[in-house]
């Protein structure tokens, strides 16, 4: 049984030496393999030495951006001061315009109100004058 074995495996040595030999198919697979895995490392490694200039891109761009939030934070304040401000000068500006509309119709009425009493005036005066007038004068012209 030994022998047989033995007997086995010397007749097995050439296929088993053909495995490894340059020309056959697996030693192909084997090499395209590693040389797969040899470019896949060069790209990894290329981009392990890109990673740092990409960070350091990254963080630029991040401090950029910071600023300018800093800078549209400051100005977004500053509109937001100016519209309270504007708000409280319409509210303002609605009083006034009230009691300015009150006062007019006040002056409005003591208009109408100083005309009434001028032609009420006018009137009278107009009934004394034609009186101390017209009167006496007609008097006259009966009595002659």
């Amino acid at each position: 049984m030994i022998h047989d074995t033995a007997l086995f495996m010397i007749s097995m040595l050439p296929v088993f030496m053909g495995f490894f030999s340059p020309g056959a198919m697996p030693y192909h697979r084997l090499n395209f393999e590693l040389e797969m895995l040899n470019m896949e490392h060069k790209q990894v490694m290329s981009d392990l030495q890109k990673l740092p200039m990409e960070i350091s891109d990254a963080l630029d761009k991040c401090k950029a951006l910071s600023e300018k939030t800093k800078s549209f934070s400051y100005y977004h304040g500053q509109v937001l001061r100016e519209w309270i401000q504007q708000k409280k000068n319409v509210h303002l500006s609605k009083l006034k315009n009230r009691l300015l509309r009150k006062e007019q119709i006040e002056l409005q009425e003591s208009c109408e109100e100083v005309k009434r009493l001028f032609k009420e005036i006018h009137e009278r005066l107009f009934k004394e004058i034609f009186k101390e007038i017209f009167v006496p004068c007609a008097e006259r012209h009966q009595v002659g």
